[in-house]
């Protein structure tokens, strides 16, 4: 259990990433605490993209401090844990253009069709804030990948 896990191929990071239907946020409270929430994503031009209330304690937290870190993760034992951190910038989008396409984003690939809400109309409610993560670091590991290279070596 000692041995270090070989990481996620960098080919097959999006993929994985877009497999897990939501993701760990961390954001900083003022006090430098950290704050976790569970979000639902989309991927845009290869960057994480997400929405929340506009008064949430991750919409503040971002406006004092944008950096973030992201995890997503699977397997239930030992030796098929398998995870993707990404650390990096949060932008906070507010225009209409920017909130309409993170909402297309976010909607489309968690909401089946038929019976998908109105994207359209969640974002331009003003009730939203849109987030981009602009990562500075991607991080993984993949212990079923190292087991089976270990048993082939």
């Amino acid at each position: 259990m000692g041995d270090r896990p070989l990481p996620i191929e960098p080919g097959e990071r999006l993929d994985y990433l877009l497999s897990r239907k939501s993701l760990q946020l961390a954001t900083l409270d003022p006090d430098g605490a950290p704050h976790l929430a569970t979000m639902w994503f989309g991927v845009l031009d290869g960057e994480i993209v997400m929405w929340t209330q506009r008064t949430s304690v991750k919409a503040r937290n971002l406006r004092t401090d944008p950096r973030v870190a992201c995890l997503v993760d699977s397997g239930e034992d030992y030796g098929s844990l398998k995870g993707l951190s990404v650390t990096g910038r949060a932008e906070l989008v507010e225009d209409d253009e920017g909130m309409l396409r993170i909402g297309e984003a976010i909607v489309s690939r968690n909401f089946p069709e038929p019976g998908r809400p109105d994207y359209r109309e969640m974002a331009l409610s003003g009730a939203r804030v849109g987030i981009v993560v602009h990562a500075d670091r991607w991080a993984s590991w993949d212990f079923a990948r190292s087991a089976a290279r270990r048993s082939a070596g």
